[in-house]
């Protein structure tokens, strides 16, 4: 083998987001100012690995250490990322001998376990029992175009949202990311799930709203926000990685012309795609709402290898549990102390 491992940083990999726009299948998790933004935030120490021939990189998985009392010291590629598939540069078939490399150093260093979100072309046979979907929306297309490409009931929706009055607003201000995160706080309650610390917004929003790598599109009902979602971009590809809304308001339809205009506008910008996000398996409300946009459907299998059995095993959920009970009658104050401390033990 003729290429030589290297395990960086990218923060201090000038080229790193240049490296990774070279591949087909990158996406927003693999760039550097996503992986600030889980650093600055949970403090976790990035391990990208590499090989490079030449100077040049060939092949990276991006990862990151947990390193946690709770739920063990281990690789996770990467945290808080909906995926990050293993990318290689110029198609060479390297996945093998990397993924090798990284079993060896994590057993040196007595991880507990490697977890790849994605990579389904690379693993082979490897039977994955745990997996979620994905949902991709190709854009450059006229708006009649796009529309035709809806579901009935998504062109309902966005008409009846309309006749209401509803308003929308595409924002690049940390004003609008804390109603965002107000917002959100009340729906993750709804689901039984703490919110995410709001660190974590504060650095999204320097990493990638800030500097117009992002937006925030909020809908107002009587001057009232009721709904609100987070998008992010990188390349000629973007992502809706979080949304929220008052489902007092449910009936108004607020989040089908929230999805509708940031459709329109990324179309506008001349993006190629928007990916929807991830949907856990069960949640078909969900899936149905990503299905009507036109979108394609993709299946994404998350690896995850103990190195204590040496193979792989079901990778765990905390989303679904007999803990949502709990968290839905608790006061919000509660549930966001518990999200800042629990969080960075689940990655």
């Amino acid at each position: 083998m003729n290429y030589k491992l290297e395990i960086i940083n990218p923060a201090s990999y000038p080229e790193w987001n240049n490296v990774v726009l070279s591949a087909t299948d990158y996406s927003v998790f693999h760039s550097a100012e996503w992986a600030n933004v889980i650093h600055s935030t949970y403090k976790y120490q990035p391990l990208f690995f590499v090989f490079e021939e030449s100077k040049t990189i060939t092949a990276l998985i991006p990862s990151m250490i947990i390193n946690s009392a709770i739920t063990g010291k281990r690789i996770v590629s990467l945290p808080f990322s909906d995926y990050c598939s293993p990318l290689l540069i110029n198609d060479k078939p390297l996945f093998e001998d990397l993924f090798n490399e990284i079993l060896a150093y994590s057993k040196s260093k007595k991880f507990s376990s490697i977890e790849i979100r994605g990579g389904n072309n690379f693993f082979g046979n490897v039977e994955s029992p745990t997996y979620f979907y994905i949902h991709k929306l190709g854009l450059k297309k006229s708006e009649e175009e796009l529309l035709a490409g809806l579901t009935g009931g998504t062109r309902r929706n966005i008409k009846k949202a309309v006749r209401e009055g509803v308003t929308v607003r595409i924002e690049d201000t940390m004003e609008a990311v804390n109603g965002f995160y107000s917002m959100n706080c009340i729906t993750r309650r709804y689901h039984g799930l703490p919110p995410q610390p709001l660190s974590f917004f504060k650095n999204i929003f320097l990493e990638f709203i800030s500097k117009n790598k992002g937006v925030v599109i909020t809908a107002f009902y009587n001057d009232k926000l009721i709904a609100s979602s987070v998008f992010l971009q990188f390349g000629n590809k973007a992502i809706y990685k979080f949304g929220a809304s008052d489902r007092k308001y449910q009936h108004v339809r607020a989040n089908n012309i929230v999805m509708w205009e940031a459709i329109k506008y990324y179309n506008n910008k001349g993006y190629e795609e928007l990916n929807l996000g991830r949907t856990e398996i069960g949640n078909e409300g969900l899936r149905r709402f990503k299905v009507g946009w036109g979108t394609s459907e993709e299946s994404v299998n998350i690896y995850k290898y103990s190195l204590r059995k040496n193979s792989f095993i079901r990778s765990k959920s905390y989303t679904v549990g007999i803990h949502n009970h709990l968290f839905k009658k608790l006061p919000l104050i509660v549930l966001k102390l518990i999200g800042r401390i629990m969080y960075k033990h689940i990655g």
